[in-house]
């Protein structure tokens, strides 16, 4: 049997629905995990609303011509990213492909 893929919380994105759902098909969460899933997905979608203030504005803003600084969108991406990248290692998915046993793959 299935087992029930939990409805994915409000106020995510499309993209970030779709991650939820194949994430929790793929993985058996318990209730804290979906927690921490949840900020995960709330902070991938921060990265892409960064982002697109960055293609919009560029990632440095002049301020009157005085002043050239960094976008403040370029820094909520990067914080974002470290917290998504947290989140991932706290629920034990790995980023790395996995291997028939340990040490380098062969034929290289």
């Amino acid at each position: 049997m299935a087992k029930a893929i939990p409805k994915a919380p409000a106020g995510l994105s499309n993209e970030a629905q779709k991650w939820w759902g194949k994430l929790n098909a793929d993985w058996q969460l318990e209730p804290h995990a979906l927690l921490l899933l949840e900020l995960a997905l709330q902070s991938l979608d921060r990265i892409r609303q960064a982002q697109v203030a960055i293609a919009e504005h560029g990632i440095l803003l002049d301020d009157d011509g005085k002043l050239t600084r960094l976008n403040p969108a370029a820094r909520a991406e990067a914080d974002n990213k470290k917290l998504l990248l947290s989140y991932f290692r706290e629920l034990g998915f790995s980023l790395e492909p996995l291997n028939a046993g340990p040490g380098r793959p062969p034929g290289r």
